[in-house]
């Protein structure tokens, strides 16, 4: 990196930041509820299957804590991976033939 690059970049970083401070802070909301989601799936292909999934506050960002019937099944899942692993591995994908 030369030395016209790297006064450059440092410029870039300064006027990013004079805009940024320039503007009021973002309202942030309140303190967000422990108890955050809940999932609820009901599957008729093999009679009637319903599993509640309650999502509660991890401690982490995008991450809960996974409770089905009073049982924690997994912690600090983000939904994308709650979605993926704990819906495919409780119903089973119907085969065409």
């Amino acid at each position: 990196m030369t030395h016209l690059s790297k006064e450059k970049f440092a410029n870039m970083r300064k006027a990013k930041e004079e805009i940024r401070q320039s503007h009021p802070p973002p309202d942030y909301p309140d303190k967000l509820p422990l108890y955050r989601r809940r999932i609820t799936v009901e599957d008729f292909d093999f009679g009637y299957k319903k599993v509640v999934f309650d999502l509660y506050d991890s401690g982490r960002v995008d991450s809960y804590t996974v409770v089905e019937d009073g049982i924690v099944i997994a912690w600090r899942k983000g939904f994308a991976r709650i979605l993926n692993s704990l819906l495919l591995d409780r119903f089973k994908r119907v085969q065409v033939i």
